[in-house]
């Protein structure tokens, strides 16, 4: 449940997700990945290629990795990278 905290200027009006943030989490869905590691390519810190699949190399994505990891997902060609 997401509870209302005040932004630095007093108002409540942000989400503390918002405010503090929220791990990002990623996982490849193996029975969609076809291996073409474009997300390997795109996210090296995050995704590596195991027995011609994909896979997360980290459960939380640090805030660093968290843009790339997006583009990782948007490019996937049969979208088996989730982000949650």
């Amino acid at each position: 449940e997401k509870v209302l905290r005040p932004d630095k200027s007093g108002l409540r009006i942000k989400f503390a997700s918002q405010i503090w943030g929220d791990d990002m989490k990623v996982r490849v869905d193996e029975d969609l990945c076809v291996g073409c590691g474009l997300c390997v390519n795109t996210c090296p810190d995050i995704f590596e290629m195991k027995d011609d699949k994909a896979i997360a190399k980290v459960n939380a994505v640090p805030s660093a990795g968290e843009d790339s990891a997006k583009q990782a997902k948007d490019e996937c060609p049969v979208e088996a990278i989730i982000i949650s």
